[in-house]
Formats: structure tokens, sequence, C-alpha cells
């Protein structure tokens, strides 16, 4: 995985514009841009509010609405009880991606579907 190595944007961030890069790719969208300048409009974006994101040309902003869209269904999943937390945090990426979005949700212990079965029977 490349790294960027830019002035004012920490180690830390350049890993996570590195997941952004990847999930982006995935989606096989054409023209999006991952340069240097793109990292850094949207690092300026998040971190200071300055300038504005077009996630269509940015595919770092796109990789980061797609992770976000995500996690968001992730979450509703798991309070609805439809998967436990372990299952996403499995493989060592998934921890390093998963732990800390994941860390604050409560899910429900019981799975309902399983619940549901048994009160039929």
């Amino acid at each position: 995985m490349k790294l960027f190595k830019l002035k004012g944007i920490s180690k830390k961030y350049a890993l996570r514009g590195a997941q952004y890069r990847r999930v982006a790719r995935g989606q096989a969208v054409a023209g999006l841009a991952f340069t240097e300048d793109a990292l850094r409009e949207l690092h300026d974006w998040e971190s200071r509010g300055i300038g504005s994101v077009d996630k269509s040309r940015n595919g770092f902003a796109y990789g980061k609405w797609c992770v976000d869209l995500s996690v968001s269904m992730w979450v509703e999943d798991l309070l609805k009880g439809d998967f436990c937390k372990a299952e996403f945090l499995e493989t060592r990426l998934q921890k390093l991606h998963n732990a800390k979005k994941l860390e604050a949700v409560i899910s429900n212990p019981f799975f309902p579907h399983a619940i549901a079965l048994e009160e039929r029977a």
C-alpha cells in the first residue's frame, strides 16, 4: 500500500487516505483523481473546514463516502441484531479499520431472528 508523505498530513491520515483509495478503486468509477492535491483537499476540508470537496472527481472523497455509508449500514445491522461485532473484526486489517468505528455501538446480545424462529415452533 503506497502512502503519501506530505507536509502537514500525519501518517495516520495518510493511512486512512490509502484505505479510501483502495475502497474507491474497488468501485470502478471512472475519472476519479488520486493525487496528492486531492488528498490535501480532503484533509483540509475534514480537519479545518476549508474549501469544498467534489466526490465525483476526488477519489479520496468518494472512498470516504463509501466507507461512511458502509459503516452506517453495519451499525444499523448490529443494532437490529443481524450481525455481531466479531464478524467485522476477524482479521488484522479489519481490526485496524473497524475497531474505532464500532467501539461505541452497543449491539443487541440476542439475535432476534433466532428468537422469532423459536416462538414459531
